[in-house]
């Protein structure tokens, strides 16, 4: 009797070993769609639905786009945008024309075209007038999302003030996660859109 039941209980244990295992998820944030932070909509009629600017840059010299607009809304009277991205000198191999947008509405950062730089950038975002009351200013953070998921940008300081509505990031070494990995020493702005999210 105890031969057999022997012989059921190691069967058991055999074939409890060969079922099939379920996927494991490594990490299940980085196919979330992102809960970006929103920008509070304009008073009045307002054609717009983005803020843009195109400059040139060189080998010699680099070059920087400024974004600084501002517009009456949300629940402070005005609603300020600023953006700067600088670009050093010998970051890009050739010269190019570079574009920074942001989106009025969801307040994303989309750069063109997808560039491979040779040394970081620095990279400076400020978000004035905005509601912050219901978020939880613990979770809230600067990301890349790109083909579907999200990569983190390193950066050195994110400010966020909840009673003056204020976000503001400061990102030395513009660099993200996985181009770090993947290039080593040199940065990647590749076809994405970069904003905070909560």
């Amino acid at each position: 009797m105890k031969l057999l039941q022997s012989l059921v209980f190691f069967s058991a244990l055999i074939l409890a070993s060969c079922a099939e295992e379920s996927p494991k998820i490594t990490n299940p944030s980085s196919n979330k769609i992102p809960n970006w932070i929103q920008l509070p909509e304009s008073e009045g009629m307002s054609v717009e639905n983005q803020f843009s600017v195109t400059r040139y840059v060189d080998v010699q010299h680099g070059g920087e786009l400024i974004i600084d607009k501002s517009y009456k809304g949300g629940p402070h009277g005005e609603v300020k945008v600023i953006a700067k991205f600088k670009i050093y000198e010998n970051t890009v191999s050739t010269p190019l024309m570079v574009t920074m947008t942001i989106d009025d509405r969801l307040g994303i950062i989309t750069f063109s075209p997808p560039t491979v730089f040779n040394r970081p950038s620095e990279l400076y975002v400020k978000f004035e007038g905005l509601d912050l009351y219901n978020i939880n200013p613990e979770s809230i953070d600067f990301i890349l999302e790109t083909d579907g998921s999200t990569n983190d940008v390193f950066y050195e300081s994110l400010v966020v003030d909840v009673p003056s509505g204020i976000i503001e990031l400061k990102v030395p070494e513009f660099v993200v996660d996985n181009a770090q990995i993947t290039y080593n020493v040199m940065n990647i702005i590749p076809l994405g859109k970069y904003g905070w999210v909560r």
